[in-house]
């Protein structure tokens, strides 16, 4: 493995333990503030040092779609709290809304790393070969996340703008 691909998957690892803790974080407070920048930093530089990795498709592939798509909504969850005074108390759900969409996009890159070993698990174990492979493996790397994901997000959000109001005002 190359000095980049390392610097790379540091930072994948350093933005999925920090994004995980600023999920946890009451949010708003000082500590939130500190390891989101830390996030965002983190996710930053995985997503730029992405367009310089070619190894899985010999040039621009669907994990640079990615990289864009996840770096849009860092930059949407930064801009966010910029602009409270336009956006008024919508800020607060579009930044909630940006950064945990970010994060969910990065478990499931994530997971796309463990597709392969994860596609011979579940084509050694499972009744369909190949085809019963790749969707459990397809489930498991990419629906899961975004199901569990997607309801955190929107079952959780009243609950999360209430506590960080408690702590701006």
């Amino acid at each position: 493995m190359d000095i980049l691909t390392l610097f790379h998957t540091g930072c994948g690892m350093g933005a999925l333990i920090s994004g995980g803790a600023v999920v946890g974080m009451r949010k708003g407070t000082r500590p939130h503030r500190y390891v989101g920048r830390v996030y965002v930093a983190t996710m930053t530089l995985l997503c730029v040092t992405s367009f310089f990795i070619y190894e899985l498709f010999g040039g621009f592939g669907p994990f640079h779609v990615a990289a864009i798509i996840s770096f849009v909504s860092v930059i949407g969850g930064i801009l966010a709290p910029l602009f409270r005074s336009q956006l008024g108390e919508e800020w607060m759900e579009a930044h909630y809304r940006f950064m945990l969409w970010s994060y969910v996009g990065l478990v499931m890159a994530t997971g796309s790393h463990f597709f392969a070993p994860l596609g011979s698990l579940f084509y050694n174990h499972t009744p369909l070969a190949q085809l019963g492979s790749l969707a459990a493996t397809s489930i498991a790397c990419w629906g899961a996340p975004a199901a569990i994901g997607a309801y955190f997000i929107y079952s959780r959000k009243e609950r999360a703008k209430a506590r960080a109001r408690a702590v701006l005002n």
